[in-house]
């Protein structure tokens, strides 16, 4: 008697756990980043390169968007940048007073703003120029500004501006640089160091 009643729950528990495995997921429900990644491994497994870079790519999005706003390069360079990732970097640090300072910024996750046909985004960037001793030398809030518009939700874009020579005395400096999102309403801060 005793074991056909753990017969009977034990059926009840696999058709439990075969429905749970095989119902469709709720409307609205995003597969999470663990599922997404297993999707890639086993189209991977199954030699389908194209639905395992699908599965990647949406992991990626999905690291994106949940990530706080963060710069993959910030760097001085010899020239304004031609485009993303095509820059000569500055190999010194070392300016003389009528250098211009050229900086070359690359943010990651930050946000977009989808209207059904295109994406907006878009950055202000605060400078401030410290001294050694962390004192302001000299700066401005909102010093440029890059809005952009495109059709898919680019995730390669360059910052890059160029900060007029400064006329300071002999020293040791950090250019201060804040990033802000328009979209996420997130900052991001980084110093370059440099000497004059």
């Amino acid at each position: 008697m005793l074991s056909r009643g753990v017969g009977k729950f034990m059926a009840g528990l696999l058709v439990a756990v075969i429905a749970v495995l095989v119902m469709p997921r709720a409307q609205g429900a995003e597969p999470s980043l663990a599922e997404l990644l297993d999707r890639a491994k086993l189209a991977a497994d199954q030699h389908k390169p194209l639905a395992a870079l699908h599965a990647v790519q949406g992991a990626y999005d999905r690291l994106w968007a949940d990530s706080p706003l963060f710069l993959t390069q910030a760097l001085f360079t010899k020239q304004n940048a031609i485009g993303y990732g095509h820059y000569d970097p500055r190999p010194d640090l070392n300016f003389n007073q009528t250098d211009p300072l050229y900086v070359y910024l690359e943010p990651a996750a930050y946000g977009f703003q989808f209207d059904g046909s295109l994406y907006r985004f878009g950055f202000v960037v605060d400078v401030a120029v410290l001294d050694d001793a962390g004192k302001e030398r000299g700066g401005a809030k909102d010093f440029t500004n890059f809005d952009y518009v495109k059709r898919t939700a680019n995730k390669e874009i360059e910052l890059d501006f160029i900060v007029n020579p400064l006329n300071l005395p002999a020293g040791n400096y950090n250019l201060k640089l804040t990033v802000h999102d328009k979209v996420k309403d997130q900052s991001v801060v980084k110093s370059l160091p440099f000497t004059i």
